[in-house]
């Protein structure tokens, strides 16, 4: 009977070990999220955006064909031509500036 005893509490004291911390505000803050994906029309070319959820994001640029990526700070919006030789996107404010600006206006 001890034996069986002192087996569920070893197996109690591992399952309370192996609990999760619960998820909070602060953890929210690093997800990150995939906006914005476009592939070219010849199919070489593969553009999005990670955008955090508080900060500045980034747009970035991957060829298919040589593997290499290229990013920009803060690029959103991607746009290729038509014959997939250039590629236009918008360069969005920082995040600081934006969050500034929004407590100018409500003072």
């Amino acid at each position: 009977m001890r034996k069986i005893l002192l087996f569920i509490l070893l197996c109690t004291c591992i399952a309370i070990k192996a609990q999760k911390p619960p998820l909070d505000h602060s953890v929210y803050d690093n997800w990150k999220s995939i906006t914005r994906h476009m592939i070219s029309d010849d199919g070489k070319w593969v553009a999005y955006s990670i955008s955090p959820q508080q900060g500045d994001g980034w747009l970035y640029i991957f060829n298919t064909l040589s593997r290499q990526k290229d990013s920009v700070a803060r690029g959103t919006n991607p746009s290729f031509s038509q014959d997939c030789r250039y590629i236009t996107y918008q360069v969005a404010p920082t995040y600081a500036e934006v969050r500034q600006a929004k407590k100018m206006v409500t003072i």
